[in-house]
């Protein structure tokens, strides 16, 4: 797609529930901002392990999907503030690659706009949830929610933005990427779909379990509050 890409190596201990030491590897893409003086980034990510004996559809092969989609789109244009496209490993074995990432640019003081975490967001079985995001969003975030909001209604998607929570930045854990960053002090919105998905970490969340125009859906809505904010007077 022509960003700037790596892979970021780590190596850590599991959670509870996976014990034992994991290598492994997570996948970034950069498409750096023009703006030299709009130096916040904003950072997409989703994860692309599952647990044993799923191929992990929804969970989480929809979320990279939706990374993906909208780097290809996102890369063809120029902005001023740059965008980090990050695929996790180590996800389900105890946010693992997202806490390596999570250090590595909090110990370089590097500055960032919002975190954007995609989980599941191709699930929806009915016309209500079909039309249903979820967020999950830092204290300090509302206004980035607002933005999604904006765009729903200007480009006739009309979507319920519902905002479901406020993240507590002093909980003991987290269901996703967005717990490493937003322990050290990053804003974040996490997305989800509008409904819980009973096949998650079961063989059933297989193809058949996606649905793809939710997932494009939701896609176009983080896309576009991405390039509105990369251009955005802050």
């Amino acid at each position: 797609m022509g960003l700037e890409s790596k892979y970021q190596d780590w190596s850590s201990r599991g959670n509870n529930f996976f014990a034992g030491i994991f290598t492994s590897q997570n996948v970034i893409g950069t498409h750096q901002g023009t703006d030299p003086n709009s130096d916040e980034k904003i950072i997409f990510n989703a994860h692309y392990d599952t647990v044993k004996e799923t191929v992990g559809a929804v969970d989480d092969g929809s979320g990279t999907v939706g990374v993906l989609a909208a780097a290809y789109v996102l890369s063809q244009y120029n902005f001023k503030r740059t965008m980090e496209f990050v695929a996790f490993s180590g996800e389900e074995n105890g946010l693992l690659g997202s806490h390596a990432y999570a250090r590595e640019i909090y110990d370089q003081q590097t500055p960032v706009l919002v975190e954007f975490n995609a989980d599941m967001i191709g699930k929806a079985t009915s016309k209500e949830t079909g039309k249903t995001i979820r967020l999950s969003i830092t204290e300090d975030a509302g206004w980035i929610a607002d933005t999604m909001e904006k765009i729903t209604k200007d480009y006739g998607l009309n979507f319920n933005i519902r905002r479901w929570q406020i993240i507590d930045r002093d909980a003991k854990s987290g269901w996703s990427h967005y717990f490493e960053f937003i322990q050290l002090g990053y804003e974040s919105i996490a997305v989800w779909p509008g409904e819980w998905d009973p096949y998650m970490h079961t063989s059933q969340d297989n193809i058949s379990n996606v649905n793809y125009s939710y997932l494009v859906n939701t896609t176009r809505h983080i896309a576009a509050t991405i390039a509105i904010l990369a251009d955005m007077d802050i």
